[in-house]
């Protein structure tokens, strides 16, 4: 149970936070927002009404996703109008689930890596989950780069969730709310 003191702490803390987001906006003119994206949903759409990322959250100026997005994927969306964070030093986190069982031999060819159009794409890391789900880590960007992976052995991703960015994670956001950066998540989204 929490006490009134510590309640009165914990809204305190709590606006403090926010008006620090609110002064880097201020200061700054720059946003940084996490949304937790359903699948199906683009970002831009005909209508105001549409269920479309530009839709969910605030209106900023330029306000984009931090490296590519897709329609199809599904869960941590990262966005700012910061244009100097470099998508390609960042680790992003996938779960996948394919059509076929999972086999040792798949795991072996993606940990060793890739070659995709042209590019070598190397994950820093991949664990299977079970049967059809796997879990990926990247530390660079290409579009629709899971996807082009698995295809390179016969796998078709039927589901794909971007479950963390760096120290970023989804933890209680529910589907398509957004919440804002911390200071300390975007201090280390700039330093990568």
């Amino acid at each position: 149970m929490v006490d009134k003191i510590s309640a009165f702490f914990i809204r305190k803390q709590g606006r403090k936070k926010h008006k620090a987001r609110k002064n880097i906006l201020e200061q700054t003119g720059k946003i940084y927002l996490v949304l937790n994206k359903t699948k199906n949903v683009p970002f831009k759409g005909e209508l105001e009404t549409d269920v479309i990322v530009d839709n969910l959250i605030p209106k900023f100026e330029n306000c984009e996703p931090i490296g590519y997005y897709n329609d199809m994927s599904e869960g941590l969306l990262v966005l700012s109008n910061d244009n100097e964070i470099n998508i390609n030093n960042l680790e992003i986190e996938y779960v996948v689930r394919v059509d076929k069982n999972i086999t040792p031999t798949l795991l072996k060819k993606l940990r060793q890596g890739v070659q995709v159009i042209n590019t070598f794409s190397k994950p820093y890391y991949v664990e299977k989950i079970d049967q059809h789900h796997f879990r990926i880590v990247l530390n660079e960007s290409m579009i629709n780069q899971v996807t082009k992976m698995t295809e390179v052995f016969g796998y078709h991703v039927t589901r794909i969730m971007r479950v963390r960015v760096e120290d970023i994670v989804i933890d209680k956001i529910r589907k398509n709310k957004f919440r804002y950066l911390s200071i300390d998540e975007i201090q280390k989204l700039k330093r990568v």
